[in-house]
């Protein structure tokens, strides 16, 4: 996990690099995330969220603009990141960020 973590930004991460990084198979690296309830492709898609989540959460980090906080955590789509952080949290990127600043001013 902490591999995966700190290799989040690099478009080119997925189960298959991961298992060959630790030497081990696709189907072994599989099974360890299964038995946590998971896939390692959701782990990566739901900490690459978290990381934006947590980012669009930092008023220190508002000068960049949305689609750079995804390509940070390796969304390099900014449809594609907006989208799975919509099902993965019930609102855009954007509306997360706005909440965020009205609760600041009016909170």
């Amino acid at each position: 996990q902490a591999h995966i973590r700190a290799r989040l930004a690099d478009p080119d991460l997925s189960p298959m690099s991961v298992a060959r990084f630790h030497k081990v198979s696709l189907r072994y690296l599989q099974k360890i995330f299964h038995e946590r309830g998971t896939s390692p492709a959701r782990w990566i898609r739901d900490e690459r969220l978290a990381r934006c989540r947590s980012e669009l959460n930092d008023p220190g980090l508002d000068h960049l603009s949305i689609a750079l906080i995804g390509e940070r955590s390796g969304f390099h789509e900014a449809s594609h990141f907006s989208r799975l952080f919509r099902d993965r949290y019930g609102v855009s990127p954007r509306e997360y960020r706005k909440r965020r600043e009205s609760v600041e001013l009016f909170g």
